[in-house]
């Protein structure tokens, strides 16, 4: 079962954010197409852009809240979306054999930041 990365943006310009939640699809390919592997990276690029400037966006806010709990929030921010970007970045290098592993990991590592991201803006850091 993998998640389609078209699936998931189509979702999130639908519910007006980068980080809706994720839409589950099933496919029995396991090869993609070059043209559908390179759409893939091109969209994954698109989101962490877009996620970079959201997490850029939100730090600045949370840092007038509180600096302390605000650099906590961020460093656990930033952490996440460097492993989402890492694992983006692995897309461009898979080969047939390792596309279905790489773009789950990818998905995985995006879901998880988008998680991280939502508590986040749910529950801003206390004013000391």
């Amino acid at each position: 079962m993998r998640t389609t990365l078209a699936a998931a943006l189509l979702a999130s310009m639908l519910a007006g954010s980068a980080f809706a939640q994720t839409t589950t699809t099933t496919t029995t390919t396991t090869t993609p197409a070059p043209e559908e592997k390179s759409t893939t990276i091109k969209k994954a690029q698109d989101e962490l852009t877009e996620w970079r400037k959201e997490l850029d966006a939100f730090g600045a806010k949370t840092e007038v809240a509180s600096k302390d709990a605000g650099q906590a929030t961020m460093k656990t921010l930033n952490e996440s979306w460097s492993k989402a970007k890492v694992e983006g970045d692995k897309l461009g290098t898979a080969t047939a054999d390792t596309w279905d592993r790489t773009k789950s990991s990818f998905e995985s590592a995006a879901r998880a930041f988008s998680d991280t991201f939502n508590k986040s803006k749910t529950q801003p850091p206390a004013k000391p």
